[in-house]
């Protein structure tokens, strides 16, 4: 008989996105035909900074969206499938008191580092794409996001 385990899918698993603080460390995006680029630690390459960005699910399926200039804003979120490796989540009031809905495609969480494919449009009608990482520290959060 074969004993060996079957290789584990690196894929997002139940629980692990949440009640962690994901701090952005690198993103490559095109918004309104514009390219941008940061990556944590490289202020000299960076088009945009990015240093104060994060953001916390919780398990009640809420969360918070901080963004880089220190403003907050509550979100709600959900897995867009049974693989769970599809998260889609709407920020409360976001750009002109008007809701953000932004999806993460192929989500995959190595360790403490969770990577995305990303999109959104604002009501404005502008489209974002891109591809970002964030890392989160060795421990989830203190209990008041679980």
């Amino acid at each position: 008989a074969n004993n060996t385990a079957a290789p584990v899918d690196p894929v997002l698993q139940e629980g692990e996105i949440i009640g962690r603080r994901w701090d952005m460390e690198e993103i490559r995006f095109l918004y309104d035909n514009t390219p941008y680029y940061y990556h944590r630690g490289n202020a000299a390459g960076n088009s945009i900074n990015f240093d104060n960005d994060f953001i916390i699910f919780t398990n009640d399926g809420t969360g918070e969206y901080h963004q880089a200039d220190n403003k907050s804003y509550s979100l709600t979120w959900k897995y867009q499938s049974n693989k769970k490796d599809n998260v889609q989540f709407v920020i409360t009031d976001f750009r002109n008191g008007d809701n953000l809905v932004v999806t993460w495609e192929h989500v995959v969480i190595d360790g403490n580092r969770i990577n995305y494919c990303e999109y959104y449009q604002h009501a404005s009608g502008l489209n974002s794409f891109g591809h970002g990482s964030r890392t989160s520290a060795d421990k989830p959060c203190a209990e008041q996001y679980q």
